[in-house]
């Protein structure tokens, strides 16, 4: 039955013979896809290394079959059309954590064709791609993920790629973990050169830089290191003569092995990288072990069994012990003046430069090349 409006006359003309397997160019050479990619949130996870990213991937081509005159259907210039009818670009992701990856991360969408041809469609897509985690800042690192996309059968005789330059602002994104923060992005295109084959595939390689921002970890971690470390230097302040400090070494031991112990069940297990904070803490427990060992060895009262002869001097033992005495006392002094000195360093190491300052949102350009 012939259509009612113009519209369905127009559906029908333009779709009564379309091959949506065909390629929409009536020439040689490739198609060029205006690819354009809108970030909406991302999520990181520390336990598999992998990189979720919901974006909208903004394409636009020229379809020459979809080409028709206004004036024949009344000054129609534009109709929506499932992008399930019409010919697509077979994009995909290379670096997947599954195994097909092909048509599986974006759903169906409208699209907009105009009577020139031109296709746009923007469909909703959530990528997963495997990461390649660093943890030596942990826990305020940073992590570079990569998502890499292509066509899957399609040469870049017949695909190619034209990236639009975006600008995001820290409004627009939204990590669902309230963890991460993106701090940079960059693409790169891939002309897909390959020496067993002269034909070329071409893909585009999306680098995502993001910054650990979890207040957490700044809470659970670092308060009560700083207690740990106060809890040291005092114990390297008390007389060395007092019971006190041994109640003090006691405590700061048994605080040490606690804290390794929560270490050990928050810290990233995965990545061949070890974290800064583990070699600190380290540190940290040999030096109570250290203190408490010296400790031990000084409460430990020296007992005569061999009867005083007349000859010995008593007052010359005392001096000797009060002499040594001192010289522990001075120990104690230079080694909390040492530790004062390197425990701020190691601060200053671990924690962020702007750990302090606040978040102020910024602008990331995404820069390709």
């Amino acid at each position: 039955m012939e259509p009612k409006n113009d519209e369905g006359r127009l559906r029908k003309t333009l779709f009564c013979n379309y091959d949506r397997d065909n390629r929409p160019i009536l020439r040689d050479g490739p198609i060029t896809i205006r690819f354009k990619m809108i970030i909406k949130g991302f999520t990181f996870s520390d336990t598999d290394s992998k990189l979720v990213v919901s974006t909208w991937l903004a394409m636009t081509w020229t379809d020459d079959h979809l080409k028709w005159n206004p004036n024949d259907y009344n000054k129609l210039t534009s109709i929506t059309q499932s992008s399930q009818t019409i010919w697509q670009p077979d994009l995909a992701m290379y670096n997947s954590d599954v195994a097909s990856a092909t048509e599986e991360s974006c759903k169906d969408a409208n699209c907009v064709i105009s009577s020139t041809g031109s296709v746009s469609c923007i469909p909703p897509c959530s990528h997963t791609a495997k990461c390649m985690p660093n943890y030596n800042r942990w826990p305020f690192d940073e992590q570079n993920c990569t998502l890499h996309i292509g066509t899957w059968v399609n040469s870049g005789d017949e695909v190619d790629f034209n990236v639009s330059r975006t600008v995001l602002t820290e409004q627009d994104l939204s990590s669902q973990d309230m963890q991460w923060r993106l701090i940079g992005a960059t693409y790169t295109r891939n002309p897909g050169n390959f020496s067993d084959t002269q034909q070329t595939y071409p893909s585009l390689k999306f680098t995502f830089l993001m910054e650990r921002h979890s207040g957490s970890h700044s809470a659970t971690i670092f308060i009560p290191a700083f207690a740990l470390v106060l809890l040291n230097l005092i114990t390297l302040w008390v007389d060395s003569e007092h019971n006190h400090r041994f109640i003090l070494l006691a405590l700061s031991l048994l605080s040490h092995f606690l804290y390794m112990q929560h270490l050990f069940w928050i810290v990233p297990h995965n990545g061949d990288t070890v974290p800064d904070i583990l070699f600190g803490e380290y540190f940290h427990l040999n030096v109570s072990l250290q203190k408490f060992g010296t400790q031990l060895d000084t409460n430990d009262d020296d007992i005569n069994l061999v009867e005083s002869q007349p000859n010995d001097k008593p007052n010359n033992k005392k001096v000797t012990q009060g002499v040594w005495r001192t010289l522990g006392n001075i120990i104690d002094r230079v080694l909390f003046a040492t530790l004062s000195i390197f425990y701020i360093c190691m601060m200053a190491r671990l924690l962020p430069e702007d750990f302090l300052d606040a978040k102020n949102p910024k602008s990331v350009v995404v820069v390709g090349y």
